[in-house]
């Protein structure tokens, strides 16, 4: 439905909303397909989704993968869908704004996604661009982006973790957060 919508609309900016609406989607929908697909239901393997989740966004955008490289770090990391969810649309939006923004005009780099376990029951995940910035004067905290608004609230209120962006070497994001288990704390 949204891109019979965004073939009627003539506003570019529109059409942007409606294509990244479209990802939002397809990134919760790409969860709940690995889940059928597993032979555990309640459990996804995160590797394989971030793998999935960046090739439809590469494609959704028509980036170049001879251009942008896609690193993905997630070594045998099962998640559950309280988790997951949160995760993936973090995901969506971090990679969505490098591919629009870190590397304009035929300009050539590297996105990693990594999430590791930093022990039992704490994970890191980090998204990165060695592009260009998010502009030093962007509280992405507190800024009219959709986008950057809804990473923040998935991290802090969502996962209930700790968010933080360092621009020195492009732009990188990393979230601490305590791994939900059953949907219980």
């Amino acid at each position: 439905m949204l891109r019979l919508q965004s073939g009627l609309v003539k506003d570019k900016s529109y059409i942007g909303i409606l294509n990244d609406s479209q990802n939002r989607i397809k990134s919760m929908s790409l969860i709940h397909e690995k889940l059928y697909q597993s032979a555990d239901l309640a459990h996804i393997n995160f590797s394989n989704y971030a793998k999935d989740l960046t090739a439809a966004l590469f494609r959704s955008y028509g980036a170049d993968t001879g251009r942008i490289t896609i690193k993905i770090e997630a070594k045998d990391i099962l998640l559950g869908t309280d988790t997951a969810v949160p995760c993936g649309l973090i995901i969506n939006e971090l990679l969505s704004n490098s591919l629009k923004y870190a590397f304009p005009e035929g300009r050539r780099g590297e996105i990693v996604i990594s999430i590791v376990r930093m022990n039992e029951d704490e994970l890191e995940l980090m998204v990165s661009n060695d592009g260009i910035s998010i502009p030093g004067n962007v509280d992405f905290r507190n800024t009219e982006s959709l986008g950057l608004r809804l990473v923040t609230i998935l991290a802090e209120n969502q996962l209930r973790g700790k968010i933080e962006l360092d621009r020195t070497r492009g732009t990188e994001f990393r979230i601490r957060f305590k791994e939900t288990k059953d949907g219980k704390d």
